[in-house]
């Protein structure tokens, strides 16, 4: 496996925004602005709806394997929503 050499490193990301207009609604696309600490963070914007996805690699490959270990962490926040569980005893 080879490690890309002028991936960006952690904290170094400049800040960008894009915005794209879709079926009337627009998209915002701002990149490096939150997660500074990964190695990439996008954070996408429909209306009032947002998305942040960050990315995070290791310093060294690993020669071992054929493939690519991915691990996807989802976490939703229903307080967000006003969706609030409540306890049942």
């Amino acid at each position: 496996m080879k490690i890309l050499s002028n991936f960006p490193t952690a904290g170094r990301a400049e800040k960008k925004s894009y915005s794209l207009e879709v079926g009337g609604k627009e998209i915002k696309v701002t990149i490096g602005e939150l997660a500074t600490r990964t190695n990439g963070s996008v954070l996408a914007q429909m209306g009032e709806t947002v998305v942040l996805a960050t990315c995070v690699m290791g310093k060294t490959g690993r020669e071992d394997i054929d493939y690519l270990p991915l691990t996807v962490d989802y976490e939703e926040r229903f307080y967000a929503a006003g969706k609030i569980k409540a306890a049942v005893l």
